[in-house]
């Protein structure tokens, strides 16, 4: 995994004579997604703004709003995980003991900052609210805009195979950008990549808010054995070999939390060490294999399922077109033999 983490990549030490502190950080990663956004937006409407003057044919406020929004939820796919780790670092403290016997707080990711200290109060004050906008914010505005959609994603009362086939035709859906995250999963599941999504946030942010290991390691490792039985009991994806794929990467999660258990007691170490590590390395790369193996197989199987619908569908044209002829062969043959009745009677009257 990468982490997208620009305060790390940037040489931001070197620019403040006192260092770049944990607050400065956490403004830094917090801010810039915000500001972006609303730097998309405004360019967005001066955009349509400036169509409208030339007479343009002008969009909806909705429809101004989709794409700025839809740019704004792809990044934060990639970054919420390391922003919501930076703001739940902001929480912890440690404590050490002073050079008169007394106990210190201090945070854990900057050792200068008191946790009984005004300033620290400031940071938590504002870390709460970034919870609010970031963790608990990024999933549900995800969802409801999903939710908005949730009549053509699985319309009540239709089979599941007739919803994908329409899904793939569907202009709103095809122009709606958000709905590309919800038309790889079965119609029922539309609503999953907010699950996935508050996965990847309770396993790397949520335990940073335990203040010992071992609360931690608990939880994390109770969380991924919990999501592993849900994603395979549920089996979301339409792709066979991406459930397949995703239940292998959930139990090397598991298995990567109880190789870190192992290490950190002491029960394997050296040799051991290196061997459980080069391990977990070949699952990955037996688990990459895999998964695009199938991806392949799954991309030749989706072509021969086209080719078979498209040969359906050019057969019951042809049927159609074949009953269409027979039904104008017949009404003409009857009005002919009806022309004909009729002349004959009329000929012997007279």
């Amino acid at each position: 995994f990468i982490a997208l983490d620009v305060v790390q990549w940037l040489p931001l030490n070197c620019a403040y004579e006192d260092g770049f502190s944990s607050w400065d950080a956490l403004l830094t990663v917090t801010l810039m997604p915000i500001g972006g956004f609303f730097m998309v937006l405004g360019a967005t409407v001066t955009h349509e703004l400036s169509k409208r003057r030339r007479g343009h044919l002008a969009r909806t406020p909705k429809e101004v709003l989709e794409k700025p929004l839809a740019r704004f939820m792809m990044c934060m796919l990639l970054i919420l995980p390391t922003v919501s780790q930076r703001i739940c670092n902001s929480f912890r403290c440690t404590t050490y003991s002073g050079g008169n016997g007394q106990l210190v707080s201090l945070l854990s990711i900057d050792l200068r900052v008191d946790c009984c200290s005004g300033h620290y109060n400031q940071i938590t004050t504002y870390g709460t609210v970034m919870i609010f906008v970031y963790p608990v914010g990024v999933p549900l505005i995800l969802y409801f805009w999903l939710y908005g959609y949730r009549h053509r994603l699985d319309p009540e009362g239709q089979v599941a195979e007739d919803v994908k086939e329409a899904r793939r035709t569907d202009e709103v859906l095809l122009d709606a950008p958000v709905t590309k995250l919800a038309v790889d999963f079965e119609p029922r599941y539309w609503w999953f990549e907010c699950v996935l999504l508050s996965r990847r946030l309770m396993l790397t942010s949520v335990p940073l808010i335990f203040r010992d290991l071992f609360h931690s390691t608990v939880f994390v490792l109770v969380a991924s054995i919990v999501f592993l039985v849900v994603l395979k009991e549920a089996k979301p994806y339409q792709d066979r070999w991406m459930n397949a794929l995703q239940y292998g990467m959930d139990w090397q999660v598991v298995f990567f939390i109880e190789a870190t258990i192992l290490l950190d007691t002491g029960t394997v170490a050296g040799d051991g060490a290196y061997m459980l590590g080069s391990a977990l390395v070949l699952t990955n790369m037996a688990l990459v294999f895999v998964g695009v193996a199938g991806w392949r197989n799954e991309m030749r199987h989706g072509a021969m399922l086209e080719q078979q619908r498209q040969a359906m569908i050019e057969m019951r044209s042809s049927i159609a077109n074949s009953v269409t002829w027979s039904n104008t062969v017949t009404l003409a043959g009857s009005k002919g033999d009806g022309d004909g009745d009729g002349d004959g009677d009329g000929d012997g009257d007279g």
